[in-house]
This record gives structure tokens, C-alpha cells and sequence, in this order.
């Protein structure tokens, strides 16, 4: 879906700075906020948004086979934080937790990864 940016406000933290943005659709009739992707975005823009982020589509097809995973995020890691009610204690990419990916990233961190720890919680889980 095309969305168009209509107020941009500069975030800053004290690990640095990133951009929000307010999007309405095209058509007018949907509304949302966007935080990733936006470094080079100005108001007027047109954005698809039917991309979603990978660590949300990790977890959305994750819940689809029965495993429920949780993300924590600490800008600009994301964490996994949990797998199957499990709590991941494991360190990766990070000082303080597995990480996952990045909150300005396309990309997942490292997938071979990823699954060996999944699968590992889940043979602790049962």
C-alpha cells in the first residue's frame, strides 16, 4: 500500500538520532507511524509499507507453525527475549542479549544462527 508522509519529526537518543514519520494512505483512509527506513525521507514522499520488518515477519511465520517467540528492542538492536515462554539467555551480536537484527536494517543477523538457538529453547521448552 502507498502511503504518503505527512509530518517527519527527528528522535534523538543518547545512542543517536532517527527519523519518524506519520504516513497516510493514498486513499485517505489509513494512518500509521514508520520509523525504519526513513534516514533520507522528506514530507510529500510516497512509501510502500507493505514491506514488513524481518523480525516482524520471522515471528509472525514462526506463530503460524506454533512457536511463539518474543522481541525486546534497545535501539538499534533487536533482541530475542523469548522462545515458547522460555527466556533466551544466550549472547550474540551484543553485550546484553541474542540479537536479531537491527531497527534500521533489512536484514536478519545471521539465520543459521537464529533457528539453532530457536531450536535449542524449544528442546528445553518441552
Amino acid at each position: 500500500m502507498k502511503f504518503k508522509i505527512v509530518e517527519l519529526r527527528n528522535i534523538k537518543t543518547k545512542f543517536g538520532s532517527y527519523k519518524e514519520a506519520d504516513l497516510l494512505s493514498t486513499c485517505g483512509r489509513y494512518s500509521q507511524t514508520k520509523v525504519s527506513g526513513m534516514k533520507n525521507a522528506s514530507i510529500g514522499d510516497i512509501v510502500n509499507t507493505y514491506d514488513t520488518h524481518p523480525v516482524q515477519r520471522l515471528t509472525n511465520r514462526l506463530a503460524k507453525i506454533g512457536i511463539d517467540i518474543t522481541s525486546g528492542a534497545n535501539i538499534p538492536w533487536i533482541y530475542l527475549t523469548s522462545v515458547n515462554g522460555k527466556e533466551v539467555t544466550e549472547r550474540y551480536g551484543a553485550r546484553h542479549g541474542f540479537t536479531l537484527g537491527y531497527l534500521e536494517s533489512t536484514t536478519l543477523t545471521d539465520l543459521d544462527k537464529i533457528f539453532k538457538t530457536i531450536r535449542t529453547y524449544i528442546k528445553e521448552s518441552k
